[in-house]
This record gives C-alpha cells, sequence and structure tokens, in this order.
C-alpha cells in the first residue's frame, strides 16, 4: 500500500480484491494497537506510527534476507580435510599444476586443512 495512493491500486498490482487489501490493512492496525494510515483527498497515506511501522518492516525484511544469504552460505563453504597422495616429482612438474589447483582450493576454501 506504501507504494500506491489507494487500495484499488495495491489490489491491483497484487492481484487481490480492494476489500482483501483494506482488511489486511485494518487487521494490521487491530493487532498493532496502532492507526497505520490516514484517508486524505488525495488518497491513502501513512500516519506518523505508520511510517514508523514501514520502516522497522523494511529493517526487518532486511534482516530476513540477509540471514537467507548466511544460512545459504553454509552449502557453499569449503572446509573439512584433503588428504592427497602424490609422488614426490608430481609436484616439479609444471604441466601438472598442482600448485596451482592447492592455491585455489585454499583460496575458495580457506577452512580446507590440505594434507599431502
Amino acid at each position: 500500500m506504501v507504494q500506491y495512493s489507494s487500495f484499488t491500486s495495491a489490489a491491483s498490482e497484487l492481484n487481490v480484491i480492494r476489500s482483501a487489501v483494506s482488511i489486511a490493512i485494518a487487521d494490521l492496525e487491530q493487532y498493532l494497537s496502532l492507526r497505520i494510515r490516514e484517508r486524505g483527498r488525495a488518497g491513502i497515506s501513512l500516519t506518523t506510527d505508520g511510517r514508523e511501522v514501514y520502516r522497522s518492516t523494511c529493517q526487518l525484511f532486511s534482516a530476513q534476507n540477509e540471514f537467507r544469504i548466511q544460512i545459504n552460505s553454509i552449502h557453499f563453504n569449503l572446509k573439512g580435510e584433503l588428504n592427497i597422495g602424490i609422488t614426490d616429482n608430481l609436484v616439479m612438474i609444471p604441466k601438472m599444476l598442482i600448485t596451482y589447483s592447492l592455491r585455489e582450493i585454499n583460496r575458495w576454501g580457506p577452512d580446507v586443512q590440505i594434507n599431502i
């Protein structure tokens, strides 16, 4: 509703009927025990309390998104132990690129313990 000047515009964007938006806002006001909107000639606007609720809601959604990002990153972090068995001379052969591979593993997974 904040981005729109009327319940009708908000309902159209949300693909619901106007009364659904009106009921949801009334329920929210009752739940919070606050008046968050006021009607005027130009349409609907937020009260001072409404602007604070909107700001806090934006912070909540941002924190929720940050939480989701942090939790999802757990799945993508390389960690644990990598045991590699190679002969001594393979490390010295330039075309084997073992040192470059180990450097990349260390870059992508600093928590990986590499044992050769």
